[in-house]
């Protein structure tokens, strides 16, 4: 299951016209990388849950070759109450649940293969202890969340963003809250110890800022030896220049001169010259994060 039930606030202007799943990182939404992922890893079922700008992302699932269904929210659940919601969608005794703004390979086969008996196995990369956003304990049970520490720390860490759950747990979530504020603090308050850790050297990259999303298509150019990338339905000038730019499907370039480390969405309209910038649909500019460079 795919967590995209947010509005993405921290991601605008850009979610003013695009519901933050179906934000492209390269040449394919977010959303599609992460399902395609999980489908390959051999998923039995695949699911999201869905709030703002539900249209949008359900026309989009639509379109694609593969079934998905999609959890269509009133109003936002939270994680827990997300996950709870899709309960009876799950077939298989286990559900991988991955948070819907995280872009790169994920490492499923560390959940897979994990021989813990945990009901909740959070994917975190290893730290010094002390650091980061989870504490282990010598099982590697989780013991430290939210600056609240519950053991003997032994190593810290970065909790991924994807999590493998057992059914029968996710049958107790509360029908709205979140999985760490109102499922795993509780119990680790009541001293019951729901959470272990699998462990991974590698990192994903959090788009849920503007930040993030710039870097993310970076390193998605650099991951696939690209200097650019131009959709097939795009005709470019002959006069335009680029250097670490992605041009989405149906994207309009006119003038002359040099796109560099420009990002424009699916049917944007832009000009050259341009610079450090990602360009909505609607033509808004919206300037490179000082921090992303």
């Amino acid at each position: 299951m795919v967590l995209a039930a947010g509005f993405g606030t921290r991601l605008r202007p850009l979610t003013d016209e695009v519901p933050k799943p179906l934000l492209p990182v390269g040449a394919q939404p977010l959303l599609v990388s992460t399902l395609e992922q999980l489908g390959r890893a051999g998923a039995e079922s695949l699911s999201i849950n869905a709030h703002y700008l539900v249209s949008k992302i359900d026309s989009h699932i639509q379109s694609l070759p593969f079934k998905v269904q999609v959890f269509s929210e009133e109003k936002i659940l939270g994680t827990a109450g997300g996950i709870r919601g899709a309960l009876d969608s799950f077939r298989a005794p286990n559900v991988i649940v991955v948070n819907g703004d995280m872009y790169g390979p994920l490492p499923l086969d560390r959940l897979l293969e994990d021989q813990s008996d945990a009901e909740i196995v959070l994917l975190v990369r290893a730290r010094t202890r002390g650091e980061g956003t989870v504490g282990l304990d010598a099982k590697g049970r989780v013991i430290r969340l939210r600056g609240e520490v519950f053991g003997s720390e032994q190593m810290g860490g970065d909790y991924l963003g994807v999590a493998r759950l057992t059914r029968s747990i996710v049958a107790t979530f509360p029908g709205e809250g979140c999985l760490v504020g109102d499922v795993l603090l509780p119990a680790l308050r009541r001293g019951a110890k729901l959470s272990s850790a699998a462990l991974v050297d590698q990192g994903l990259t959090d788009i849920g800022d503007l930040k993030g999303y710039f870097e993310a298509n970076l390193r998605w150019l650099e991951e696939t030896g690209r200097t650019s990338y131009v959709a097939p339905s795009v005709s470019l000038p002959r006069a335009i220049h680029l250097e670490q730019t992605i041009l989405g499907d149906e994207v309009e370039v006119r003038g002359n001169g040099e796109l560099r480390r420009v990002i424009a969405l699916p049917g944007a309209k832009l000009a050259a010259p341009l610079t450090d910038a990602i360009v909505t649909p609607r033509g808004r500019i919206v300037r490179r994060p000082e921090s992303a460079r």
